[in-house]
Parts: structure tokens; C-alpha cells; sequence
């Protein structure tokens, strides 16, 4: 089962997705700073054009995506339906299609987003964005993965290992059992 665990920037998708890891999950990095990282070791700008860089984006999850099957949980650092909804971002005239890709990468019906906290926000060399536009990246994303049929499941600014527990909590609760707790 593949399981995304998304949000803006700096809400702690890295650091929940290495809790994931320590317990023995699988977990799939976050692609955009993989390439950010790629691009600065070869002397380049840390990103191309927007439409590029979500293109790139794009063809690097879509990768990883096949090369994750599905059969074991595997939780996943954004994915390829982050990707679509950059791509649908930069290029609106592209949405409806990027909509329609959605479908042929299925994830877990339910995505956990990590909403914008300030307190743990830090910017580092592959994140060069301020809080404000990790805070203005939130609701559109939210709206994009309701939009491509998911159900969306925020998870609380808690600690690390109690964020985890709170996703696996919900999943072994087989998702949405208690409607009133997600959004």
C-alpha cells in the first residue's frame, strides 16, 4: 500500500518519514530536494524554470512510484500527485490532464498532510522558501488532492514518534472509521 504523507514546506515530512524508516517501514525520499541537491553538486541554479522543475519532478516520481509496487506499506515524501499539482500550478491550461493522470497513479484513498508550523520551520540549502510560502502552498494542495478524489487527513503538530503513531494509529483503524477527524 503506498501512503503519502504531504504538506508544504517545513512541516516535517522529512523527519516523520525517517521515523517511518527507523521502525522498519518503507519510505520513499522527497524528490525535489533530490534534485535541488543534483543540480547545486553539478554548479547549477538550484532549480530551473518552474514548468521544467515540476516536469523533472514529475518524471523522477513517476520512477519511483513503479519502482514501489505497492505490496508492502510503503509511505512516500509527497509523490507523483504532488508533482501533478506543480506541473497544474505553473500551467493551468494543463490541469484537466494532469487530473486524469492522477488516476494512473493510485495511492492509499486517504493522504496525511502536514499542515504549515512555524515553530519547526527552517530553511537549509535545498529549502530557500520563507514560512509564508510554505503557509500559501497548504490550502492549494489540500484542494488539488480533494479535487483528484482523496480524502484528507491532517496531522496534529505533536512530536515526531506521536505524529507517527497517529498515522499508523489511523491506518490500523482502517481510515476514517471516526469521520469527525478528518477534514
Amino acid at each position: 500500500m503506498r501512503v503519502v504523507i504531504t504538506g508544504g514546506p517545513g512541516a516535517g515530512k522529512t523527519t516523520l518519514l525517517r521515523e517511518f524508516g527507523r521502525r522498519g517501514f518503507a519510505t520513499v525520499d522527497d524528490t525535489p530536494r533530490a534534485i535541488i541537491r543534483s543540480r547545486r553538486a553539478l554548479g547549477l541554479s538550484p532549480r530551473p524554470s518552474p514548468l521544467e522543475f515540476a516536469e523533472q519532478v514529475l518524471r523522477r516520481d513517476v520512477e519511483l512510484y513503479a519502482r514501489n509496487t505497492g505490496q508492502a506499506l510503503t509511505f512516500f515524501d509527497r509523490g507523483v500527485l504532488d508533482a501533478l499539482a506543480m506541473v497544474a500550478h505553473v500551467a493551468p491550461e494543463r490541469r484537466a490532464e494532469m487530473v486524469v493522470l492522477a488516476t494512473q497513479y493510485p495511492y492509499h484513498r486517504v493522504v496525511f498532510v502536514l499542515p504549515p508550523w512555524e515553530e519547526i520551520y527552517l530553511r537549509d540549502d535545498e529549502r530557500d522558501q520563507d514560512f509564508a510560502h510554505a503557509v500559501r502552498v497548504y490550502e492549494p494542495l489540500v484542494g488539488w488532492y480533494r479535487s483528484c478524489g482523496y480524502r484528507v487527513a491532517p496531522v496534529p503538530a505533536l512530536p515526531v514518534g506521536e505524529r507517527c503513531d497517529h498515522v499508523l494509529s489511523a491506518l490500523n483503524q482502517g481510515l476514517g472509521t471516526n469521520e469527525g477527524t478528518w477534514a
